[in-house]
């Protein structure tokens, strides 16, 4: 597997604010989603502007685990692949979190991928423990999971 720095492409706005601009306009898809138990992981697809982009929804608030989210993108059907930058879900009230939408030009498949983690708390002796700073990540829930690859 390679990691790979996208490059830009006219039509998609490689960005956050591109894939939030386009899931706002409605022209995407949903073509694949993968339960990790507990939330999903949802590629989205948008053909118009040339886009892909990961979601991770559906997790429950709580300090007890982590979400992270990515995509794969690949010019051999999958065979080897590009995989974006790993988009982190903060444990504390959020629920949800999606990638940067990342251009499919040149490439003829997509899937996302994703990952929940428990937070262990570690063991202390002393009273008062703030375990937001104490707290350190521990294994994964529910291992990694993919959608199937999808051609574009």
């Amino acid at each position: 597997m390679a990691s790979g720095s996208p490059a830009q492409a006219a039509g998609c706005s490689e960005t956050r604010a591109g894939a939030a601009e386009l899931a706002e306009s409605g022209d995407f898809t949903e073509p694949a989603t993968v339960s990790l138990g507990r939330g999903d992981v949802t590629l989205r697809y948008s053909a118009a502007a040339g886009c892909a982009w990961g979601l991770l929804s559906g997790l429950t608030p709580g300090w007890d685990f982590r979400g992270d989210v990515w995509l794969d993108r690949s010019s051999d059907g999958g065979a080897n692949w590009e995989q974006s930058a790993i988009r982190k879900v903060a444990p504390n009230n959020h629920h949800s979190t999606y990638t940067t939408a990342w251009s499919t030009s040149g490439f003829n498949a997509v899937r996302a991928c994703g990952e929940v983690s428990s937070l262990k708390f570690k063991q202390q002796t002393k009273k008062n423990v703030d375990l937001k700073k104490d707290r350190i990540f521990g294994h994964s829930f529910t291992g990694i999971h993919c959608t199937e690859w999808v051609s574009v």
